[in-house]
């Protein structure tokens, strides 16, 4: 959401003090901890099958790596690959 409002004028990246890194941080950790997300839901969450993240779990940080880069989530991008998925009408751009 936040590039579809960079193309039409508006600084979604900085909306309110830049929230927007509040819960990309807090998706990117819930990969390698979820214990936040089972706690709030109240019921164990799924995890990565033996600590590997899959590309569907990451692709969406694609355009957001792209403006703000960082080592740990390049990482967990390139652990999980890159493949095409329908729901984003094939592969997210580099």
């Amino acid at each position: 959401m936040a590039e579809l409002g960079t193309v039409n004028g508006e600084d979604l990246y900085a909306y309110k003090q830049a929230r927007l890194h509040l819960p990309v941080s807090r998706a990117l950790a819930g990969l390698v901890d979820n214990h936040y997300f089972s706690t709030k839901a109240g019921a164990v969450q799924d995890t990565p099958e033996k600590g590997r993240v899959k590309s569907d779990d990451v692709v969406w940080v694609t355009p957001y790596l792209r403006r703000f880069p960082d080592a740990a989530i390049s990482a967990l991008l390139n652990q999980g690959g890159r493949a095409p998925y329908d729901y984003l009408g094939g592969l997210p751009p580099q």
